[in-house]
């Protein structure tokens, strides 16, 4: 053992028993592992939605890791409940008795509330199983489910089943990705959660009947209030990053070059 080796795991290129793995045995490993870490950095990046984003990583881990059944659980607002946002391998649907699950509940919600990853190649003989029949008849052997942190705050639950026993390397990788998952998730809600909070502002704004026009600094956005346009007669639409057509000796531009339609020019 190495001293970069913890008990238990097993060194790249040596086997269980440890004879070493054949050269092409494991260059094909680390292959399969590098296609998976690049497909969830796509599917991270890509800007798409909560649900569409945790679905590719979904289904790059049934891909790429031979998951049977991969599943993405993220936490609700109220903090009580685990809600599916992505299925891929024998199931994709999102309903059903997984796609609610209490926190302290179920083997899913046994991880969330534990914050500790449950990993087996006995799913079998595992007393967590909620249905060993299920198990048994699919001939799933290997489970690997971690939960997914932001600053010590659970943001939702990865889990993958598995026909074949799950490999050392398998397992690192999706401990790795976890914290990857974290963040995507993390980042794209508080994404979501500025656009609500733009979208409240402008039905405030409408609600006033005032010609008011406000810029977020955070997203760089500017809300002209239908009002304001009407006041400068421009037809009323709202929601404009573009500034509307200033009268004459009206406007000006602020020490970061946006155009301010209440400064009068000098």
């Amino acid at each position: 053992m190495t001293p970069n080796t913890q008990a238990g795991q097993v060194p790249p290129g040596a086997s269980k028993d440890g004879e070493a793995d054949p050269p092409g045995d494991w260059t094909a490993e680390r292959e399969r592992l590098t296609a998976f870490g690049s497909a969830v950095g796509v599917a991270l990046t890509s800007g798409l939605a909560v649900p569409q984003m945790l679905g590719r990583c979904a289904e790059a881990m049934v891909e790429h890791l031979g998951a049977a059944l991969a599943r993405i659980w993220t936490v609700s607002a109220d903090g009580a409940v685990l809600e599916l946002h992505a299925s891929a391998g024998m199931y994709t649907h999102l309903n059903g008795p997984h796609g609610r699950v209490k926190i302290g509940e179920l083997k899913i919600g046994h991880i969330a509330a534990s914050g500790e990853p449950h990993l087996t190649n006995a799913l079998q003989s595992d007393p967590s199983v909620s249905d060993p029949d299920w198990v048994r008849r699919e001939g799933l052997v290997g489970f690997a489910g971690y939960p997914l942190f932001v600053d010590g705050r659970l943001v939702g639950v990865m889990a993958m089943f598995a026909r074949e026993p799950l490999p050392e390397s398998t397992l690192s990788a999706l401990g790795m990705v976890a914290q990857q998952f974290a963040l995507g998730v993390d980042r794209l809600r508080v994404g979501q959660a500025l656009l609500e909070s733009e979208v409240r502002g402008a039905v405030v704004l409408d609600a006033t009947g005032i010609g008011l026009w406000e810029r977020r600094l955070d997203t760089g956005r500017t809300y002209w209030s239908p009002s304001h346009r009407a006041l400068l007669g421009e037809p009323r639409r709202a929601l404009r990053t573009r500034a509307p057509r200033r009268p004459e000796g009206v406007g000006g531009t602020d020490q970061r070059g946006h155009r301010d339609p209440f400064r009068t020019r000098d």
